[in-house]
């Protein structure tokens, strides 16, 4: 897995998340997700885990298999990114950044597209949406 945070997930997208797109500020990004749980995968449908936003900036992220990681979210230029608790120690990334953009054409109306912010290849294109599935923690 090359990314554990906000989206540990893999995918191709057709029409790439450009240099020039207008990505989210950090406002903008917690109107959209605070009270809300999101899902994060590839652009062909794949489920790769959720997340839920609290006041803050605060957020919890689940993996399908059960496993849940605390932590905060914070814009660092351009980027929004994602610091949890412990995960470090436990062999992920301290932080990892995303540029994160609206969706458009086939990926609907409302949905976001994020790209690695160190990511060189614009096609390395992940969706993001929102869901009413409650998050998979496994334990307290």
């Amino acid at each position: 897995m090359r990314s554990l945070v906000f989206p540990a997930v893999l995918g191709v997208f057709a029409a790439p998340l450009a240099v020039a797109q207008e990505f989210l500020s950090a406002e903008a990004f917690e109107r959209q997700t605070e009270g809300r749980v999101i899902g994060f995968g590839t652009v062909d449908g794949r489920r790769i885990g959720w997340e839920e936003y609290f006041p803050g900036r605060r957020v919890r992220m689940a993996f399908a298999d059960g496993r849940c990681w605390d932590g905060h979210w914070f814009a660092e230029g351009p980027a929004i990114c994602f610091s949890y608790d412990g995960l470090a120690e436990s062999g992920g990334p301290e932080k990892e950044c995303w540029l994160i953009a609206q969706g458009e054409g086939a990926l609907g109306e409302g949905a976001l597209i994020a790209r690695p912010a160190n990511s060189l290849n614009p096609f390395e294109t992940y969706r993001i949406e929102r869901t009413d599935r409650p998050l998979p923690c496994l334990g307290p």
